[in-house]
């Protein structure tokens, strides 16, 4: 069948639909589209022969309808891709989007969102600035643990977020036994010097924890109570 002017040319419905626009226009030949490899090709052939082989398959009315009906596929083709890339774009955007923590945030009944403070009660009535945190002190305690820091820390740092009225008690009283000890102090001053030791341990817990993540805390824990060990504090 010979081809009358003004059927030849690109078509971009069929390079972007491929398979689809060969179904629809009985162009066969464009379901190759879906064989792996051939696939990389068969666009490219499509878009170049796509409008001949429609022209020969189909039952136009003229040269003027086939143009319209291959003009809206074009329009279909372009609106797929605009379609695509807006999609990848929000994707993208949300997959790379900034969260206020690397540490995934607990699911246990005991989990409190990330940066959540903790209860009132238990903040109203501590004896120094308790920080902001996104985790249980069950869950710090296990993963000091788990980062090697031994000894009484875990117990301590859990005891510290848990139970802080009971925390200072227990450091002042061992401040004072051991200033009393090794440093001769006594009363009032013994007392002076294990508060003053006492709030500095919390201070530097504060700052380890107070709206970091998991790891960056527990990185932070170990660094200091590093330093406690070399100082003999």
């Amino acid at each position: 069948m010979d081809v009358p002017p003004g059927v030849k040319g690109w078509s971009w419905g069929a390079f972007w639909l491929n398979w689809v626009w060969a179904v629809f226009n009985k162009t066969w030949i464009g379901l190759l589209a879906l064989v792996p490899v051939v696939n990389l090709v068969m666009p490219f052939v499509l878009g170049f022969k796509g409008r001949e082989w429609a022209w020969r398959k189909g039952s136009w009315r003229s040269v003027e309808h086939f143009r319209q009906v291959q003009r809206k596929w074009d329009i279909a083709g372009w609106v797929l891709l605009a379609a695509v890339v807006v999609v990848a774009g929000v994707a993208a955007f949300v997959a790379n989007r900034p969260y206020s923590s690397a540490e995934p945030i607990q699911t246990t009944q005991e989990s409190r969102p990330e940066g959540a403070e903790l209860p009132k009660a238990a903040r109203s009535d501590a004896p120094y600035p308790l920080p902001r945190v996104g985790y249980t002190p069950l869950n710090l305690a296990a993963a000091m643990i788990e980062a090697g820091i031994d000894g009484p820390w875990p117990s301590e740092l859990e005891s510290y977020l848990e139970e802080p009225k009971d925390y200072w008690r227990k450091c002042v009283e061992g401040g004072m036994s051991f200033s009393n000890r090794l440093g001769g102090l006594k009363g009032a001053e013994a007392r002076e010097w294990a508060e003053q030791s006492c709030r500095q341990t919390a201070s530097d817990f504060f700052e380890c924890l107070d709206g970091k993540s998991l790891a960056a805390g527990v990185a932070c824990i170990k660094k200091v109570t590093d330093e406690y060990g070399q100082t003999g504090d």
